[in-house]
């Protein structure tokens, strides 16, 4: 393309020594150029590769430092451990602060035996960052080799405070850690305090925990924290339990938690349904859909309806009745006209053998409340039963409607 005169006569080329500088501008650009597309190939490459990177950047002290902690992670002989020492105070001459570099040498010095030595780096390096997971494990291993547990934990927080890559490391070894009971209390004061970490901690905890009995047991000590008394923790602390049969754990949780408002000498929690129900199996459970189910009253007792052709369980509750001879109480009606339908009431065993010990029948025909009992016997064999409320199916077209005013169990002499 041609260049017009009154262009020429105008801008750099009318001006040589403006053109030389501008020239020696963009040569100056040329390496700065180079440097900052070096620079993001090692941004991306340096945790992959870090000896390329350092062919690429020498002057690099986070390639060099990363590549001082590839030569300790492979070391096999004292050499290795020499040269990933060199490669670290490499790193350290370009960068005082190089918390990688700092922490090599600090193992490099353990692995020779000088303990002192590599405290003081350790110390140095966090001193530095407290968010350094590696050297936050080298603390928690300490501690616990020094048998210090509020050391310990205290570790175990920073590290869970600072470092989202913690999380799956140190998650399921505090998790299990509640095996050990001298170690429970000293939880139960960290869960206390609430810190930031705990409601993720807790909400994967519960499940992944072997010791479930024992996690409740240090929940319980921990109850005063906000994060232990939330709702979907003890629903879910309850759920771990109960489902794997640890019934009478998971009561003691429950009362242990003080959830349980039940009165003195009630075997039944709630019988007049009156109280909220918020934690099952220990609070009732109970279906309210559009064809069938079961709905609390203000004034109390439980109103049930199904509709044609409809049925089955509508209330359920978890009891822990010790061995002996007992009484299955109920105040009801049944106004229906078909006498295979109604209510009746199911206590059976919760466990894996299902027996039924007692069931009610509330007869058909009854508009006004009617009084139905049936006795029974809870074997050794049994330590917690479902107290059912079920509605036999009715093929009446105007369905199934009626009043539980109460229920209750009695222990008999």
């Amino acid at each position: 393309m041609r260049v017009s005169r009154e262009r020429a006569s105008s801008g750099l080329l009318s001006d040589p020594a403006r053109w030389i500088r501008g020239g020696l501008v963009l040569i100056a650009l040329i390496p700065a150029a180079y440097v900052v597309s070096v620079e993001s190939i090692a941004n991306i490459a340096r945790s992959r590769n870090p000896a390329l990177v350092h062919r690429l950047t020498p002057w690099d002290s986070r390639a060099i430092e990363r590549l001082a902690e590839d030569r300790l992670q492979d070391a096999q002989k004292p050499a290795d451990f020499g040269a990933a020492e060199v490669l670290a105070k490499r790193a350290i001459q370009r960068d005082p602060t190089s918390v990688r570099a700092i922490r090599v040498l600090a193992f490099v010095a353990e692995s020779q035996g000088k303990t002192r030595q590599s405290q003081a780096l350790f110390s140095y390096a966090n001193w530095l960052t407290r968010r350094d997971l590696p050297t936050r494990l080298y603390f928690i291993e300490k501690a616990v080799a020094n048998e210090d547990i509020p050391a310990a934990l205290q570790h175990f927080d920073i590290a869970l405070k600072t470092s989202s890559s913690s999380f799956p490391i140190l998650m399921p070894i505090l998790a299990n850690a509640v095996r050990e009971p001298e170690l429970r209390p000293y939880m139960a004061r960290l869960f206390a305090t609430d810190p930031i970490w705990l409601p993720r901690f807790l909400g994967e905890a519960i499940s992944v925990t072997q010791h479930p009995v024992e996690f409740a047991e240090t929940l319980v000590l921990a109850r005063k924290s906000a994060a232990v008394r939330d709702a979907s923790v003890i629903h879910g602390m309850l759920e771990r339990l109960w489902q794997n049969n640890h019934f009478l754990e998971a009561e003691k949780f429950f009362v242990g938690m003080g959830l349980d408002g039940q009165e003195v000498g009630a075997l039944v929690r709630d019988g007049t349904f009156e109280e909220k129900n918020e934690f099952f199996p220990f609070q009732w459970s109970i279906l309210f859909e559009a064809e069938v189910g079961a709905e609390q009253q203000v004034d109390g007792g439980l109103s049930y309806y199904a509709n044609s052709g409809q049925g089955g369980e509508v209330a359920r509750q978890l009891l822990t009745l010790p061995p002996g001879r007992y009484s299955l109480v109920t105040e009801a009606n049944n106004p229906s006209t078909d006498k295979l339908a109604g209510p009746r009431w199911i206590l059976r065993c919760a466990q894996n053998q299902p027996t039924r010990f007692a069931e009610i029948v509330i007869p058909a025909g009854s508009s006004g409340l009617q009084s139905v009992s049936a006795t029974f016997t809870i074997p050794q064999t049994c330590q917690a039963q479902w107290l059912l409320l079920e509605l036999r199916l009715t093929n009446e077209p105007a369905g199934l409607t009626g009043h539980v005013k109460s229920v209750a169990v009695k222990r008999l002499a």
